[in-house]
């Protein structure tokens, strides 16, 4: 049998080297399992409070999306190469406004 690199682990008293290996192996994985569930955890924690931002942001972008329209329309021969209800205009800021309001959340 070929074990290569792993022929020192495979050859102890007693088996004293495989037992430690497979030990040492176990509390790893132990460890990882707790890491895991902790990550699981804040992956919930952030859901929720993302959750409960997105209840008042939404609602906020679109009020604003409608008062903006408003005074587009109002301001709309000041604008400059630009038209009052640009969709790509309002789609941007209101994309760009609501990702800041989520990360400030």
């Amino acid at each position: 049998m070929a074990l290569g690199r792993f022929a020192p682990l495979s050859v102890g008293a007693d088996g004293k080297t495989a037992r430690a290996w497979a030990e040492l192996v176990s509390a790893n994985a132990q460890q990882w399992e707790s890491v895991w569930r902790w990550a699981r955890g804040m992956g919930n924690l952030i859901a929720l409070v993302l959750r409960q931002s997105l209840r008042r942001i939404v609602p906020g972008l679109v009020a604003g999306s409608v008062l903006g329209l408003a005074a587009a329309r109002i301001i709309g021969g000041m604008l400059v190469s630009v038209s009052p209800s640009d969709p790509l205009a309002f789609s941007s800021a209101a994309a760009f406004l609501g990702l800041v309001a989520a990360l400030a959340s």
